[in-house]
């Protein structure tokens, strides 16, 4: 089969300490939030939009709505 390919989100910028969520298996955009999926199962909804996706790289960088930005920090 072929191998896995999961993703790593990050708010705004592609740095370690910008991570949203490790594992995403699965992403779901919605008209004012994205919702992520990971491995385990685990969802996190984040209000605001994506911002770029590299799929070849398992990159997914979203754009957190301004009063959310603190919030997203630490879902991991």
């Amino acid at each position: 089969g072929k191998p896995m390919c999961l993703s790593t989100a990050y708010r705004e910028i592609v740095s370690p300490d910008q991570i949203v969520m490790k594992n995403v298996m699965s992403l779901e955009v919605k008209p004012d939030r994205v919702i992520l999926k990971d491995l385990m199962e685990r969802t996190l909804s984040v209000k605001g939009t994506l911002k770029e996706v590299n799929l070849v790289d398992g990159i997914v960088v979203l754009s957190p709505l301004p009063d959310e930005a603190m919030e997203v920090g630490r879902a991991v």
